[in-house]
Order: structure tokens, then sequence, then C-alpha cells
């Protein structure tokens, strides 16, 4: 048995169900005779694509947030301290002001 279609005529508006057999074809309404095609249904959307290796994620606590923030942060911070030491034209190191006033 094949699907039924939901259809609704153009010029009144009357709704009515039709085989899926019938998509493409001319048909009239009963209500007002009009005559007009029905329309071939959309397919259906694909599934999302489940991955073996995908796992479900959860929320972080407050605690387990703050924790990899600080984590995190010190490495940002680590990785930036390391691409300060610039040499100058002398070939002097460059500090940042900021390196300067924690070497005093």
């Amino acid at each position: 048995m094949s699907a039924l279609l939901t259809i609704h005529c153009p010029k009144c508006g009357t709704t009515g169900h039709v085989s899926e057999s019938f998509a493409g074809h001319l048909i009239h309404c009963k209500h007002c005779d009009e005559h007009f095609t029905v329309p071939t249904p959309k397919p259906a959307p694909a599934p999302p694509m489940v991955l073996s290796d995908d796992i479900a994620l959860a929320p972080l606590s407050e605690d387990d947030e703050r924790h990899a923030r600080e984590r995190y942060d010190a490495r940002v911070l680590s990785k930036n301290r390391n691409e300060l030491h610039e040499l100058d034209k002398n070939g002097h190191e460059v500090h940042s002001p900021r390196e300067q006033w924690h070497s005093k």
C-alpha cells in the first residue's frame, strides 16, 4: 500500500488526500472542479551520520570548567612568554615591559 499525500487545491484551498502514485499527475478538485498537478513528495532528509568514535559531550561542572580554563590560560601564557624573546638589531634580547617588571 502506497503512502497518502496531503494536497491543497490551489483555487479553493480544499484539503484532500491522494495516493503517492498520483504524484505528477493531473487531477481535479471535487469541490470547485479546478484541475491541477499533484506535487511530487520531497525526499526525506538523510539520517545524521554517526561515526563509531563519536562521543557524547556533557556540560562541565563549575569546578571542572575553572580547572580547564586555568590549564588553558597557563598554556597560552607559557607559549606567549616563549615568543616574547626577540632580538634587537644588536643581537640583544628584547623584553616586553611586563617581563622587565617581573625581572626586577
